[in-house]
């Protein structure tokens, strides 16, 4: 019984924390830097979040623990990332990682149902991966992948849409 107690007591807590931060009475959003277009970032392993802060979330694709996407470097942005400053992290990425991610970690869906009636997702491993499924974007090789992304280019919402997010392993436990 104390662990649903202490689960609604975080949650109230989270509540409150949200409606101050969008009155202005704690801190404010975290400003915008110039130099980037683009923010990296990863849902931490938190949890007990209330419900507005569940549904700034998913509008920033971060629902999952240990989920990076990549998003644009824009005032609302940076709001939202300010409300669900607990439970997330960013930073701001140089274009070698963004390659790096993707030649590691981006999946798009596979055309092709299996045999559980599910859409799979396939790596994004060489350029004929990236022609295939991100060619209708413009898209016809990793390093046009990575450059679009990282200037948030005119396909970026496109691009990012089918990529989702990269899922990343967490840390704590190959640290012990």
């Amino acid at each position: 019984a104390e662990y649903f107690v202490n689960i609604a007591r975080n949650k109230l807590a989270d509540k409150k924390r949200v409606k101050a931060y969008q009155k202005g009475h704690t801190m404010k959003a975290p400003k915008c830097v110039a130099d980037s277009k683009i923010i990296l970032a990863v849902r931490n392993c938190s949890d007990h979040e209330s419900h507005e802060t569940v549904k700034v979330l998913r509008k920033l694709r971060l629902s999952e623990h240990n989920r990076v996407t990549i998003l644009e470097n824009t005032p609302e942005i940076c709001k939202a990332l300010g409300q669900v400053r607990p439970f997330v992290y960013w930073g701001y990425p140089s274009k070698d990682l963004i390659k790096t991610m993707i030649e590691k970690m981006a999946t798009c869906p596979n055309p092709e149902i299996t045999n559980d009636n599910k859409k799979s997702r396939v790596a994004i491993s060489d350029n004929a991966l990236v022609e295939e499924h991100l060619g209708d974007c413009g898209m016809l090789c990793i390093e046009d992948l990575a450059h679009c992304l990282f200037n948030s280019g005119p396909a970026f919402h496109k691009v990012m849409n089918k990529l989702k997010g990269f899922q990343v392993s967490d840390l704590r436990k190959h640290n012990n």
